[in-house]
């Protein structure tokens, strides 16, 4: 093993204090490297060049050589030896050092270089042009030039090989690195391998010598359980059931809009088709590449409409939000995706890649587990923030603070767009109106999961458009989705978790752009605001120093607020069809009719002692 290897085994995941100005902007240079790929003119030399007959031939002399000094006088005296190690540099220096050994130094350090860290047996060679990868079509090569993609990023140059080698791949990558091209486009590729291997294989075999298909019947009822459920399990005749041939899970279902509309950009012009799982819509008859949420295919997969028995990969987007299961039983991501994990086994050639923002060590020990031939990736530092984002903590005392500094920002600092995050979809709607009370010239849309489908994609397109100049949201927006030109991030709400608070920071500051993220805190919130300061200060920006000295949440305090968010004072207070107001108005009328309520009770019972 070198000792690069053993140096970066050693180190993965330390993070070094970080002070001054000095430090962070190098910080943010060296985050910048994980999103553009950096490759030394002389690791591209030594990777390019073949080792050429000659060059095998001076190594072989130079073993011979070896062998035959053993039978000399001189062995083992200083002379000898410096003549053999003059021998050796001189030939060393003839091959242009192009050595297997060699090799493996330039290729440790590229990877040291881009900061990547992978380990498994026999990770594959890192690409460093799409030119390296033989199954790549010119097609395929001005669709991504056509994106303004030209050469692949760290995380496409390390994973894209693992995945076609076919090897189970965990991988991890800052916020827009490029992870939804990393899985992409070796599914797109495998998906044109398999279907030029099928068609060989028919030319193979004849079509003529293959038998009639049967004509469709409609099964009737009746008959045994188990030959009612083998008739169900039998492939349909006309397209019925949908031969799949890769699945993409994505937690969201904007999440999964974008990733179908980027394959599709990416396979245009190619023989591949994708599909998109929603409600109400039909599927084409041949789909090769499945883009869904868990629950819409849990349902698919129940229908008994798709057939897996050809499927050969299974890739998991933002896997640790889908390894969840802080949301119940009915709706948690974890038990959808066993039950698609078990569903999967129907295909024996199968294999299953995680990409997230975040290295979560749940999904690493479920991998090291549950998955053969596993391959690790990790580019950056494991589960760290964006360093492009300046990021900044607010005390503002209470829920009305909060406001008074949105209204500052949004009226002296604002550069559009933004995106402004809460906790529920309750204290979405209270935002939402209390920024249209006293800011009727910033554009404002809503999201929450209240919303249907074309609701979203509306707020969606008129936030792109610019029509939207802040999109008030929750935790549903926070992973994933590309808009690249947001320019702020207000947590209005402390996030959960360092997950929830890196994915959410991670909207911004996309593609090697600047961003700005600002997080307001409360007195109620300061059992947890430790964990959330640390990041920031690791990321080398300034927080209030007190913040570092408060006491750590426990686990049981972390998973309490994962499964259940904080009370808070409402912030507005909204206007019903009926004209009914609710919000804090309602409830402090509602304590005071409980007030009199108890005062007329008193009043009766001294009445009826009086009389007594």
């Amino acid at each position: 093993m070198l000792a690069d290897d053993i140096l970066k085994k050693l180190t993965f995941g330390v993070k070094k204090p970080v002070k001054g100005k000095k430090v962070v902007d190098a910080k943010k240079a060296a985050e910048k490297e994980l999103r553009l790929r950096i490759v030394p003119d002389d690791v591209k030399r030594v990777l390019r060049e073949e080792v050429t007959e000659e060059k095998k031939t001076m190594e072989e002399e130079e073993e011979s050589d070896s062998d035959n000094d053993s039978f000399t006088i001189l062995t083992g005296s200083k002379l000898t030896t410096e003549v053999d190690e003059k021998k050796k540099a001189k030939r060393k220096r003839r091959a242009g050092g192009n050595t297997a050994e060699h090799r493996q130094m330039m290729i440790a350090r590229l990877r040291r270089v881009n900061r990547m860290f992978s380990w498994g047996d026999d990770i594959p060679e890192p690409i460093i042009d799409w030119t390296d990868l033989p199954e790549m079509l010119e097609r395929i090569r001005s669709n991504l030039s056509a994106s303004g993609i030209v050469d692949p990023s760290p995380i496409q140059m390390q994973a894209i090989p693992m995945m076609m080698r076919r090897r189970n791949v965990l991988a991890s990558a800052p916020t827009g690195s490029g992870k939804t091209l990393a899985f992409s486009l070796p599914l797109i590729l495998d998906v044109l391998k398999y279907r030029s291997t099928a068609a060989a294989t028919d030319e193979v075999a004849p079509a003529a010598a293959a038998p009639a298909p049967p004509k469709k019947k409609k099964a009737k009822l009746g008959g045994s359980a188990k030959e009612q459920q083998k008739i169900k399990d039998q492939p349909e005749v006309g397209g019925q059931k949908d031969r799949v041939l890769a699945i993409v899970l994505e937690p969201t279902r904007e999440l999964a809009k974008q990733t179908y509309r980027q394959i599709l950009k990416f396979a245009e012009g190619v023989d591949v088709t994708c599909a998109l799982l929603e409600e109400g819509e039909k599927m084409e008859e041949r789909s090769d590449i499945i883009v869904s949420t868990p629950n819409r295919l849990v349902h698919r997969l129940a229908a008994g409409k798709m057939d897996l028995t050809a499927l050969r990969w299974l890739v998991v987007d933002e896997s640790d939000r889908l390894f969840d299961n802080t949301e119940g039983d009915e709706k948690c991501f974890r038990n959808q995706l066993a039950a698609i994990y078990k569903a999967c086994d129907a295909s024996k050639e199968v294999r299953r890649a995680f990409f997230s923002a975040t290295f979560s060590y749940e999904v690493e020990e479920w991998c090291k587990e549950n998955l053969q031939n596993v391959a690790m990736l990790c580019i950056g530092d494991r589960n760290s923030s964006s360093t492009s984002v300046s990021q900044q903590l607010v005390f503002t005392g209470s829920e009305q603070g909060k406001i008074v500094a949105l209204r500052d920002l949004l009226f002296t600092k604002f550069e559009p767009p933004a995106i402004v995050f809460v906790q529920s979809k309750e204290r979405a709607r209270q935002l939402m109106a209390a920024i249209s009370g006293w800011a009727t010239n910033v554009p404002t849309t809503l999201i929450t999961s209240e919303k249907t489908a074309e609701q979203r994609e509306a707020a969606l397109q008129a936030f792109r458009a610019g029509r939207a100049w802040v999109l008030v949201c929750t935790e549903i927006m926070g992973r994933g989705l590309d808009l690249p030109a947001v320019n702020l991030i207000v947590n209005f709400d402390l996030p959960a978790s360092i997950v929830s608070y890196i994915h959410r920071v991670g909207r911004t500051g996309r593609g090697g752009r600047s961003g700005r993220a600002i997080t307001y805190f409360t007195e109620h919130d300061m059992a947890m605001v430790r964990p959330i300061a640390n990041v920031i200060s690791q990321a080398g920006f300034e927080v209030p120093p007190y913040t570092l000295l408060l006491k750590a949440p426990s686990k049981k305090d972390k998973k309490r607020a994962l499964k259940h968010a904080p009370r808070r004072n409402h912030v507005a207070f909204l206007q019903k069809s009926r004209g009914q107001k609710f919000g804090l108005k309602r409830r402090e009328g509602g304590e005071k009719k409980e007030k009199e309520r108890k005062d007329g009770d008193k009043g009766e019972k001294k009445e009826k002692r009086i009389k007594k």
